[in-house]
């Protein structure tokens, strides 16, 4: 299954539905995102990034499993970015950054006065 992934992240992930082995919640495939060791960043990267419903409900569900509390914002986002590479079109990182940036100040709220500080300097740092 992790080499179906691997190869082509949207066929891999409908093949371990098929087979039973995942469910098909935006959750489960999250947390398999999250937790399977052996994926290539890139397909997480790839998978996460697609803009439809779906894909984004993966994304969120994905970013709410890290836990920045207590960390300094650059460890945060070193930490969120080095379990998947980041998909190459703006859009794709636009919304990235902006789930990261939500996701750093439910953990930390008193270090920003809102999430649009956190995201102008998350995109800004990458």
């Amino acid at each position: 299954g992790i080499l179906k992934v691997n190869r082509n992240p949207d066929q891999g992930i409908k093949w371990l539905i098929s087979e039973g082995l995942l469910a098909n919640t935006p959750e489960h495939i999250a947390q398999f995102f999250f937790y399977t060791p052996g994926l290539l960043k890139s397909s997480v990267g790839d998978y996460i990034g697609e803009g439809d419903a779906f894909h984004v409900a993966v994304m969120s569900g994905y970013t709410n499993l890290f836990n920045f509390r207590s960390l300094k914002f650059e460890q945060s986002l070193r930490t969120f970015l080095s379990k998947f590479r980041l998909p190459g079109e703006a859009q794709q990182i636009d919304r990235l950054m902006e789930k990261f940036a939500a996701r750093y100040c439910m953990d930390n709220p008193d270090v920003f006065s809102d999430g649009d500080t956190a995201y102008l300097l998350a995109y800004s740092i990458i």
